[in-house]
């Protein structure tokens, strides 16, 4: 596959985000990910996928899961007991049906909105004859073959796809290998390579380009201009991104006016090179521009790249460059590529069958087939190098050339990938592909159908296909000396014939932990009940997830369906694996895991597992199961996604790193005075409406709903720090109090223009009073310059849509808190409201004060902010409380577009962003920001829970640490990486720093165990220091210092029990029924040097109790 470089100006992709005809409750996860113009795409595109093992139903689930129109589903076979290893819609009563028919229904019941349909006989090329399209300008559809074995079909249906504009992709998995390869055809056009939001950053600087001399120019080197960015944050731009600018003053002929024709070829200026976070050089020659003044942004442009693919056909022969998963199988995929043909040519030859199970003469045959192959890639690449010669000769020389020179002489120049051979076939690492060649894998199989799933979806243009061949292998999974291969008549003879019966015996008696039962929760349910886990005598899935069914789930958590809306989703997953694998004993819950619920999930059921796999969406939760791993010495495998993105995490008791051995820096949040005053980017607009939402419609009805039950509001307010936020607090409960008599919806419409006029038009005005546009800072520099944008004031028109849709969604939230039924979002009807509103004449007050940064230690408020408050509560003093019935705080809900949530949070937010010149943003990006939505699509989902179970094999097989792999991966780009785990840190002694550790080499896996029985504090401490050498000075629990020696009063605790103590005066710790230890934490000195720096095992494990 090859981009199409012509030099031209390149062309700004659009994305189009109207969400009509998408149900926009079900693809709300998607929508931020695929954007609402692709999933258009995606609802008009046909796709067969053939082959229904394993592979096959993945694609299949995760492309009807992502919205794809018209899926048809093709074999010819039968369905066999071992196919039951790895899909999942199969069952015992199947045997003997058509794959396709069997599965058909029940991939039907995954998205009403595609079109399901069964094709059961042998493919040829006018079986893809509906996936052509007359029109040249509509999308294209796809073929997804799998379960293959025919290497001349293959090329048969490739040449007539690639001929038609069909997107072709071919894939395969069996025993631990697996193969992709995608043709997107002669061409294709990616709008948005890698889905990432383009960046804005503010301009400090730009430097002219320098003057080049005509001998600088021959010899290529071309004008730069260098760009210097506010530093904020880092400006995020890469080598060979494309940029616009805009508000530069001084070189204006740098801005872009997508108005003005004169300034299109600025509208995409390449990035040449990053100098560091905060600058940049781009190609451009400015050196005739007018000189930088100040002020500007930069933004980052999404351009259209165009690629071109080869058949399957030539492909083979010319592969180009391998995707490269893990570097420590560096070379395997030039081996594969002909392990791969070598296996479609065996099954061709043998009537479609692949090697068998412990058959040394088909392992023989096949590797003659792989060295067969390789000689002949090595005389294509002998002849090719004879005409390059003869080519050279002759047009040296001149004179006759031969047909073949000829032809090649006549060819149209065209860069071609170098024919694939390789100097030495390993013979021992390809005998491999034949040995497991019968085997078939749910997890592979989930990997790889996330992986070509997401291929199909490019289709759209969005995101970069694979290029062009993706082999990929887990080799390292199984042990070498496997003896027990055999096949059994069993549902899991597939799986068998790579591990063998031994181990599947392990995994069935497998005692697991899955926590969380929603997207991720759903796969590993599913893969777990392929695989055979804990369905022998001694084996059990436990499951707990706290959450119910919503909608927005049944885009990506295959186990829901539309009845199961409300329902808990441990429950219904539960039951779900159950009907793909009755033997699968598996438990539901809905109790949370946490400390507040350790009387469920109790010390001794976390000895009595094996393993822990999370499946959750929060930091809180993974930490305390992490914590419990580490506590327990259980492994534990960890994954999350987002969007396209996804990794795993390998956790093993004594040997790596815990998930909280390393974190992400913290959220540093917006600072206050961006928000409140000073904000240049739509996130800063959004979280500030996000902030009016909760103010006026939740936490004011909460405050007033308080003041109803006494005197508790006007304590908090008394202790709040600063009078202006009392003084907005009370204000804001008097005024609720003072409109809800006689309330009508009318009312709230007044509220809401008046409400408008306060925010948009006073607030900014007084800002502007405050500090004019010409303010200057204390040092002459403008007042208004860097992150600061000068804003201006809106007029109100009734005429303009967000104008209005601000009032009518604020107004129909205010009429829910009031209890008020007669309500409208009829245009007509507010605006007919709206003109029997009086908004009073504003004028600037003087003596308000406002920050002008986050360091400035002015009092923000106004003079009169302490008799105000003082006023007020005379008059609610004064007010009946049994008058007012309790009313209704609107908690905020995202996923429910008919409550005016997201409306309301969008309108205000896109008219903040219009006083201060900052780009809207539309509805779904609104409530994605504002929702704090994490993007997420099934086709992640599968794939990076099919990597975790390959690791879950290697945990169950016992291996040795540099077996396992931790992966990082991003389908839109593609890329795939995959390490060995962290090891974990070993403490040790260092006198030159001072440091000592005890005991030496200590872990995080550790444990510092007192077991003397119930001491006192003075028997613990004589432990110390007698046993370890070691003196405490300070022991702490919970929150709570428990004992130092310099404190007043603890050493009359000396001779105190400490679990009485703790149980007694510890309100920070909890001893349940149960308990056998106390959690302490200690500081130690050495006794013999009191300056060295003591480290020990943290926590202290406190045996009070045999």
């Amino acid at each position: 596959m090859a981009a199409n470089t012509t030099g031209e100006q390149p062309k700004i992709a659009h994305e189009n985000r109207e969400t009509k005809g998408i149900d926009t409750d079900l693809f709300s996860r998607v929508i931020p990910i695929m954007g609402a113009g692709n999933i258009k795409k995606i609802m008009e595109m046909k796709v067969l996928v053939s082959g229904m093992t394993g592979l096959g139903a993945e694609i299949a689930k995760n492309l009807v899961l992502s919205g794809i129109g018209a899926v048809t589903i093709h074999d010819t076979e039968n369905v066999q007991l071992s196919d039951l290893s790895a899909n999942f819609y199969l069952t015992p009563e199947d045997v003997g049906k058509n794959r396709a028919e069997a599965c058909k229904s029940k991939f039907a019941e995954l998205n009403p909105y595609t079109t399901l349909t069964a094709l059961t006989t042998p493919l040829t090329p006018e079986s893809l004859e509906h996936l052509k399209q007359s029109d040249s300008s509509a999308g294209k559809n796809a073929v997804v073959l799998t379960n293959n074995r025919s290497l001349t079909l293959l090329q048969t249906l490739g040449d007539f796809a690639h001929a038609n504009n069909i997107v072709f992709i071919v894939a395969d998995s069996y025993g631990l290998f697996s193969h992709v390869f995608t043709d997107f055809g002669d061409k294709h056009t990616i709008f948005d390579a890698t889905g990432e939001e383009p960046g804005t950053a503010i301009v400090t600087l730009i430097s002219p380009s320098k003057p080049l001399s005509p001998e600088d120019i021959a010899k290529g080197a071309k004008y730069t201009t260098t760009v210097t960015t506010y530093d904020e944050k880092p400006h995020g731009f890469g080598t060979g991104d494309y940029v616009q600018f805009s508000e530069i003053r001084g070189m204006k002929e740098l801005n872009y006016d997508a108005n003005n024709p004169e300034t299109a070829p600025l509208a995409a200026i390449k990035v040449t090179n990053v100098l560091g976070l905060y600058g940049f050089e781009i190609e451009l020659d400015s050196s005739k521009f007018s000189p930088y003044i100040s002020h500007g942004l930069v933004t980052g442009v999404k351009v259209e790249e165009e690629i071109n693919c080869l058949s399957f056909k030539d492909s083979l022969l010319r592969p180009g460059e391998f995707i490269i998963s893990d570097f420590a199988k560096f070379g395997r995929a030039e081996q594969f590529h002909f392990g791969y043909q070598a296996l479609l040519t065996f099954s061709e030859r043998n009537n479609g069958r692949r090697p068998e199970v412990n058959s040394e003469a088909d392992v023989k045959t096949y590797i003659e087939i792989v060295n067969e192959l390789n000689n002949n890639a090595k005389t294509a690449h002998e002849k090719q190098e004879k005409l390059r010669e003869e080519l050279s000769r002759m047009a040296g020389e001149g004179g006759a050339m031969s047909p073949d020179v000829g032809a090649a002489a006549r060819a149209p120049a065209k860069k071609q990938n170098p024919i694939h051979k390789l100097d030495e076939v390993d013979e021992k690492l390809l005998q491999n592909i034949a040995v497991l060649a019968q085997g078939d894998l749910n997890p592979l199989a989930a990997f790889l159908g996330g992986v070509v799933a997401q291929e199909v979806l490019k289709v759209t243009g969005k995101f970069r296909p694979i290029s062009q061949w993706f082999h990929f292998d887990s080799l390292e999974c199984v042990a070498e000396n496997v003896t027990d291969r055999k096949r059994t008549q069993t549902r899991y003879d597939g799986q068998i014939a790579v591990f063998g019966t031994q181990f599947q015996e392990k995994l069935a008696n497998l005692k697991l932990f899955l926590v969380g039962a929603g997207a991720l929760g759903c796969e590993f349910g599913k893969n777990f009940a392929m695989m055979g886990i804990a369905t022998g005598e001694n084996g059990i899935v436990h499951l707990t997830d706290m959450d119910n069914i919503e909608k927005s789930n049944l885009s990506r958590q295959f186990l829901f369906r539309e009845k199961d809306i409300g329902a808990m989703k441990s429950k219904c997953a539960g039951a779900a694996v159950k009907i793909m694998n009755p033997d699968l004993k598996i438990k539901t819950s809905e109790v949370p895991v946490g400390t507040e619920t350790e009387d469920t999930w109790t010390d001794d059921f976390w000895r009595d597992l094996d393993l822990i796999v999370n499946a959750l969406d929060n930091v809180k939760a993974r930490l305390y199961v992490d914590g419990k791993c580490v506590d327990f010495l259980k492994p534990l495998l960890e994954s999350g996604t987002q969007g396209t993105k996804a990794n795993t995490q390998v956790i093993l008791p004594k040997q790596t790193e815990s998930y909280g051995s390393s974190r992400d820096p913290p959220d540093t949040g917006i600072p206050m005075c961006t928000l409140k005053n000073f904000p240049h980017a739509i996130e800063h607009t959004i979280e500030w409406s996000r902030d009016r939402f909760q103010g006026y419609f939740n936490n004011s009805f909460e405050d007033v709903n308080l003041w109803l039950k006494g005197d508790e509001l006007i304590k908090q307010v008394d202790q709040m720090p600063g009078v202006q936020s009392q003084r907005e607090r009370l204000d804001s409960l008097q005024q609720i109090l003072s409109m809800s008599e006689g309330l009508s919806f009318k009312t709230c419409v007044e509220w809401a223009r008046l409400k408008f006029e306060d925010l948009y038009h006073n607030t900014i005005e007084q800002l502007l009073f405050n500090f004019p546009v010409d303010a200057k800072n204390a040092n002459g520099t403008p007042f208004w310059s860097g992150p600061k944008r000068a804003p201006t004031s809106l007029k109100f028109d009734p005429e303009n849509s967000t104008h209005l849709e601000f009032v009518i969604a604020a107004a129909n939230i205010l009429a829910y808190n009031y209890g008020v039924k007669d309500t409208t979002a009829d245009p007509e009807k507010i605006k007919s409201i709206l003109k029997q509103v009086h908004i009073p004449e504003w004028k600037p007050k003087s003596g308000v004060r406002i920050k002008a940064n986050d360091n400035d230690a002015t009092a923000e408020g106004a003079d009169d902010d302490t008799d105000h408050i003082s006023n007020v509560k005379t008059q609610l003093s004064k007010l009946s409380k049994t008058s007012f019935q309790p009313f209704h705080p609107a908690h905020f809900e995202k996923d429910d577009d008919t409550n005016f949530h997201i409306a309301f949070i969008t309108a205000a937010s896109n008219l903040r962003a219009m006083n201060y010149s900052i780009p809207i943003a539309d509805f779904q990006k609104t409530k994605k920001i504002a929702g704090r939505i994490i993007p997420a699509i099934a086709t992640t989902t599968a794939m990076i829970t099919g990597l975790v179970c390959l690791e879950l094999y290697k945990i169950v097989a016992g291996l040795e640490l540099e077996k396992f792999r931790n992966s990082f991966v991003n389908l839109a780009l593609p890329s795939f990486v995959q390490s060995e785990p962290m090891p974990c840190v070993s403490n040790k002694s260092d006198p030159k720093k001072g440091l000592k550790c005890y005991p030496e080499g200590w872990t995080l896996w550790d444990k510092f165990v007192v077991d003397e029985g119930d001491l006192t504090f003075k028997e613990f401490i004589n432990v110390f220091e007698t046993k370890h050498k070691l003196i405490p000075i300070s022991i702490s629990c919970g929150k709570a210092l428990v004992y130092n020696p310099i404190m007043p009063g603890h050493k009359d605790r000396l001779g105190l029990k400490i679990s009485e103590w703790v149980r007694t005066r510890v309100d920070s710790y909890q001893i349940k029924p149960g308990d056998k230890t106390i959690d302490l934490v200690m500081l130690v000195e050495d006794p013999e040097d009191e300056l060295l720096n003591v480290e020990i095992p943290d926590p202290i494990k406190f045996k009070f109790t045999k």
